[in-house]
């Protein structure tokens, strides 16, 4: 029993793995949309709730804002014709 109780030490948990692999997925599908993102401007707002919002760099007279990716990435399609892989 005392070299189970050791054993757990070195061998990571089934939570951990999924957390450690779902965050790395996630960092990469969207990393390619944040380089398309710029900081909000002073009176702008840096989150909405719990969700950064996504602030787009190549609109320069109107500004774009969005809270999901899906719509972020549909507007830089849209009106941009930049094409962001899912």
């Amino acid at each position: 029993m005392a070299s189970d109780a050791g054993s757990s030490l070195f061998t990571p948990t089934l939570d951990s793995l999924n957390i450690e692999e779902s965050s790395n997925s996630q960092q990469k599908k969207t990393s390619e949309l944040w380089a398309h993102t710029r900081p909000p401007y002073e009176d702008k707002a840096i989150h909405y709730q719990r969700t950064r919002l996504m602030y787009c760099k190549h609109c320069i007279e109107t500004v774009h804002c969005s809270k999901s990716t899906t719509n972020f990435r549909h507007h830089l399609r849209s009106k941009h014709d930049i094409r962001s892989e899912k």
